[in-house]
């Protein structure tokens, strides 16, 4: 039983049994992960102990009572940091006192280190994708994780562990180590894994609220969904192996390079659970490409404290206005809902632009109560699927991490905010069937906590709500009641306070930066010195510490030949035949046609130094006419983003997943003080222009 700590909550209803072909049964149960926010140690990060507790309950349950499976648990708390494994850890004991568990052993493996064991050596490591390299003040003053690889997992199954809990864990690796435990090929295991990671979003319709099956047999892993409303298909199991990737057929990897290039996904079919035949993809041909084993290493450091605000505008030209006095505030930064909110690209309506600002509040008496609903309703509008939809990587762009802000308004009640934007054109046009459809799925997700909070959701220019949604927040250094004054000497100079009814800011926590996005050589001792396991063992309801020294980890041995190095190569880019792109008649006339059978128009974060877009098409004609155009040319890509051509990486092909990949640099890192997107999953907007083009 296999969970990652997502911000989506998944009704009872959703847990399905997994049985691998080597007679070791497991549950997957996923949620949609906060991956790309700041990674550091503060105590909240979105997820209240009313999600935790009921999460983990239904779990524990499940794999030690109703199927007798091992249940892990990956990047606890989102970031993984030592004190949010021990916040599941605490958790897991009391439920297992309270319900009765049989006697299991608990294993956690860490994966927090001291910033004074890296000083002196950080320099000499691979920064990822660009990423600054940080001073030794900033590295020495961060929070600081490494990504786990499978060995440490492997190595707490084998010894017995029937629950583990893991710190930062690499995301496929969760589930690659069960197979890789019983002997299945590294290739297959990770990319199986990589396709596991988010469940039903890699089938039609996508879900990150429903559950995906892999069984694996010699040479091939199966692909099926236990519920019949979702079938998996060839493109999208294909086209989930792309998501978050730079690259459409390379991807690194703990200890190597997994190569798709040569992977095969067959169509067939299987008998489901209920006796049901149902479609499923079949997955082999995948290669891994042995490489030096390293690790990928993520520091965040707390920059200051944040106070934040939030007003509604009916003028968005007046408000516009204000942005310019920022220039004088460099400590304030605004996002203004309805111009340029999502990303600093203003919205062209000429061009068929169009931008809308979420507001979601939740009040009541109790902080639990009102954090898990607040999250409940946020994932629910992040990952709603309608009529249309072609961003399938998210609905929302979310300008904090962590994007929910909790306060006390007074003794006693409780108020929680989080404040997204859209340039999807369908989420905004059907908005009042999908805050529908998220407050009911929060209802159903954390019901006694829903009855007992109050919930309001708006979305600029509808239901009578005002057209621009103005959003800033100010960072001070010194501390929190600094940054509420500086905010509102900021709001006066803006001109905001001078409305009718006055902006009230309020504290926002911390903001923290990404410091460290490094690849660290690691060995057996560093192995076991990074990721140290300890294993506690339950008697029915008496608990009896027992620690447990890990054994030295050996890396995996691909077992590669000679011959299999011809697969080392350059990434395949796409010629750039354009030297100079201009966005006239002529080029409008040979995009028609070309993205009318887009199924897929997506963005979102590859780590935090890139953008990824994905374009998914319906069939191989439309898919090839595209091909064969250059409108996907790297320098038609940057006029059409407008953004110099050396910020775009690349542009790549997948025919598998009849799509086409381009991978740019972002203008700052996610999660920083002025991103507007944390995840990157608003920032398909300009690409949406080639449709209106189109069509």
């Amino acid at each position: 039983l296999v969970y990652t700590y997502y911000d989506l909550i998944i009704p009872p209803i959703t847990l399905f049994l997994l049985s691998f072909l080597f007679c070791i049964s497991f549950f997957f149960f996923f949620f949609f992960q906060a991956e790309d926010g700041i990674r550091d140690a503060q105590e909240s990060r979105g997820l209240g102990d009313v999600y935790k507790r009921q999460d983990l309950g239904l779990l524990l349950h499940a794999a030690l009572v109703d199927h007798g499976c091992p249940l892990v648990v990956g990047s606890c708390g989102g970031c993984g940091t030592t004190n949010q494994l021990q916040i599941a850890a605490d958790i897991i004991k009391q439920l297992a006192l309270e319900l009765g568990m049989p006697a299991f052993k608990l294993a956690t493996v860490s994966a927090e280190i001291d910033p004074a064991e890296i000083l002196g050596e950080f320099e000499n490591w691979q920064s990822l994708a660009g990423c600054p390299q940080p001073s030794a003040e900033a590295v020495a003053r961060s929070s600081v994780v490494a990504q786990m690889p499978t060995e440490p997992i492997m190595q707490a199954l084998h010894h017995g562990a029937d629950v583990v809990l893991c710190g930062r864990a690499y995301d496929p690796a969760c589930f690659a180590a069960a197979a890789l435990l019983a002997g299945i090929d590294p290739a297959l295991s990770v990319h199986a894994g990589k396709v596991l990671e988010c469940g039903a979003i890699a089938c039609e319709p996508g879900s990150g609220a429903d559950c995906l099956v892999a069984e694996f047999s010699e040479g091939s892993a199966l692909f099926w969904c236990p519920n019949s409303d979702r079938k998996v298909t060839k493109r999208s199991v294909a086209a989930h192996t792309l998501y978050e990737k730079s690259h459409s057929s390379s991807f690194g990897v703990p200890g190597g390079v997994l190569m798709t290039s040569g992977s095969e996904f067959t169509p067939t079919e299987v008998v489901s659970l209920d006796g049901n035949t149902i479609t499923a993809v079949e997955l082999k041909g995948s290669e891994m490409m042995k490489r030096a084993q390293t690790v990928k290493v993520e520091g965040a450091a707390v920059e200051g404290h944040r106070a934040v605000s939030v007003t509604w505008c009916d003028v968005l030209a007046e408000a516009a206005a204000s942005i310019r006095v920022q220039e004088a505030h460099g400590q304030s930064s605004v996002a203004l809902y309805g111009r340029d909110g999502v990303m600093a690209l203003e919205v062209d309506t000429d061009a068929g632009d169009v931008e809308a600002g979420v507001l979601m509040q939740v009040d009541g008496t109790d902080q639990e109560s009102v954090a898990a609903v607040l999250a409940a309703v946020r994932s629910g509008l992040l990952h709603c699927g309608y009529p249309g939809r072609k961003c399938t990587a998210g609905n929302l762009a979310f300008p904090l991490s962590p994007s929910d802000v909790l306060w006390e308004t007074l003794p006693g009640e409780w108020r929680g905010m989080s404040v997204a934007g859209c340039r999807e054109p369908s989420f905004i046009a059907q908005w009042a069937d999908i805050k529908h459809i998220a407050l009911q799925t929060a209802r159903q997700s954390v019901p006694e906590a829903f009855e007992a909070v109050h919930v309001s959701l708006a979305c600029t220019g509808k239901e009578g709500a005002p057209e621009g949604l103005y959003f800033a927040q100010t960072v001070s250094t010194t501390s929190a009641e600094e940054a509420l004054v500086k905010h509102l000497e900021f709001l006066h100079a803006a001109g905001v306070q001078d409305r009718e009814s006055e902006v009230q800011p309020v504290p926002a926590g911390v903001a923290s930066k990404f410091t460290l996005q490094h690849l660290a050589p690691i060995n057996s001792e560093r192995m076991s010195r990074w990721f140290p396991i300890s294993m506690v063992q339950f008697a029915g309801c008496v608990v009896d510490p027992q620690l447990w020294k890990p054994c030295e980890l050996d890396p995996i041995e691909y077992q590669l030949t000679e011959e299999d190095r011809q697969h080392e190569r350059p990434l395949d880019l796409v010629l750039d035949e354009l030297s100079e792109c201009h966005l006239d008649v002529g080029l409008a006339a040979r995009v028609h046609g070309l993205l009318g059978g887009a199924k897929v128009v997506r963005s979102k974060n590859s780590g935090i130094t890139e953008i990824t877009y994905d374009v998914i098409f319906e069939d191989h004609c439309s898919f090839q006419r595209a091909k064969e155009s250059n409108m996907f040319a790297m320098s038609s890509v940057a006029a059409h983003l407008k953004i110099p051509t050396h910020q775009v990486v690349g542009t790549y092909f997948d025919s598998h997943a009849l799509a086409i990949k381009v991978t740019v640099r972002r203008s700052c890192l996610a999660g920083d003080f002025q991103d507007k997107d944390v995840y990157g999953s608003q920032q398909h907007g300009p690409l949406l222009r080639l449709f209106s083009t189109a069509n």
